[in-house]
């Protein structure tokens, strides 16, 4: 890991109120973040049986905190970002509800709806802080109407399955061509991160 990144307090999951934070915790069991390993995240997704196809993780710690760090990044994990097929943001997370998969924007779009695109926010720049899980690349999203991110964690428990529901919604909405990129947040040990580093990451 660089020791020349100053850690501080980041939050690790951006969520809205107090009362959220116990509901999630409560309800779906999630944890504070613990150390993975390539191996353990597929076996993690092999047990509760998510498709590991086109799934991503950060390629360093670097990488790992620079998206931390990113007030639209920060404000939609967990959860979903959409973009356009350009690769620019369409739609984020909705603050007024606690539990946000993002299957609602999914579920509702066309091929006609009119939306105001983030350009200074780029799913391409995104993507070059990440490595694939399984050796996989990127979908082919030539013909793609919108692309969804999926950010999730094993520490997140049962939500996790909130967040991979994302693929009955793009199957029901036969009006647009979805491509999803799901993009496990997961703490790595190959990073070499203290427990005091770790710790840092607080739920905000």
């Amino acid at each position: 890991m660089n020791r020349m990144i100053r850690i501080g307090l980041i939050p690790l999951l951006s969520i809205s109120s107090l009362a959220c934070k116990e509901i999630l915790m409560m309800r779906y069991g999630i944890r504070q973040p613990g150390v993975e390993t390539p191996e353990s995240i597929r076996k993690f997704m092999d047990k509760m049986e998510y498709p590991n196809e086109n799934t991503f993780i950060f390629k360093d710690s670097f990488a790992f905190y620079t998206c931390l760090r990113d007030s639209i990044f920060q404000h939609n994990t967990p959860g979903t970002l959409c973009f356009s097929p350009n690769g620019r943001l369409t739609s984020s997370k909705d603050a007024s509800r606690c539990q946000w998969p993002g299957d609602y924007f999914v579920r509702n779009v066309h091929r006609d709806t009119l939306y105001q695109a983030d350009t200074g926010y780029s799913l391409r720049k995104l993507m070059t802080l990440l490595v694939p899980l399984n050796n996989a690349t990127l979908v082919d999203t030539a013909n793609a109407n919108y692309i969804v991110l999926v950010t999730w964690a094993t520490f997140l428990g049962k939500y996790n399955e909130r967040l991979f529901s994302i693929r009955s919604a793009i199957r029901e909405n036969i009006d647009v061509t979805v491509k999803p990129v799901f993009l496990c947040i997961d703490i790595q040990k190959d990073w070499g991160m203290t427990k005091k580093e770790r710790n840092a990451l607080q739920f905000e």
